[in-house]
């Protein structure tokens, strides 16, 4: 029978189980030397990025540092703009009661492909990309990953059951990872969960922001 990794108000779920006792540890990946973050499929390492994901970014609602040429300038690993509202003196304000994606009771809106793709960096051996058409914005896809076996991993799901749609992986179809600023974000991302779950610093340039399956 097929599993489903998901989440519910922050909380992490293995089908209709909530894991709340996922450690905060990871091996670093056996060929992080070369760029590859591929590790092993198994479960536990599963689980243990998907809670840390959840629990650094969107729990948090978004990273936001300093200024780092390593970042390539990037301040923030966050929903894009347009998932936010601007508030009358120009600030990014995510909780606002208006934002149509991220706010309190919503706050996996907008997180989609950053999670799956960060997601896909680690298992791109064993689980694929999927996306559809079916957005809450215009122009908007949905994004999870799926193995062979039909298991599924979608983070995000909860932002279409709270607005009624309950079949949100309907027609999806296998997809190559997004380039540009979605490619720098998930590897900012990675980035920070290694350093954060492997007990000593990694060099991010090594980290390629586009092309990594090549040392699969």
């Amino acid at each position: 029978m097929p599993f489903l990794i998901s989440s519910a108000k922050g909380r992490l779920f293995l089908d209709e189980e909530m894991k709340d006792q996922i450690l905060p540890v990871l091996q670093c990946p056996a060929a992080i030397d070369k760029g590859c973050l591929a590790i092993d499929s198994s479960i536990g390492n599963i689980l243990s990025i998907c809670e840390h994901l959840l629990y650094r970014f969107v729990r948090a609602g978004g990273v936001f540092r300093q200024p780092n040429p390593k970042l390539r300038g990037y301040q923030s690993m966050n929903v894009v703009k347009r998932f936010g509202k601007l508030d009358e003196i120009g600030d990014l304000n995510w909780f606002s009661d208006d934002v149509e994606y991220q706010n309190p009771s919503n706050i996996t809106g907008g997180w989609c492909y950053l999670l799956s793709g960060t997601l896909h960096r680690f298992f791109f051996k064993d689980w694929d990309l999927y996306s559809n058409s079916c957005p809450l914005a215009n122009g908007d896809y949905h994004w999870w990953l799926q193995d062979k076996e039909g298991n599924t991993i979608d983070l995000t799901e909860e932002q279409y059951v709270l607005n009624d749609i309950h079949n949100c992986r309907e027609g999806g179809y296998k997809r190559a990872p997004l380039g540009l600023s979605y490619s720098v974000k998930t590897r900012n991302m990675a980035f920070t969960i290694l350093n954060d779950l492997c007990g000593a610093p990694v060099d991010i340039n090594v980290i390629s922001a586009t092309g990594y399956e090549k040392y699969s």
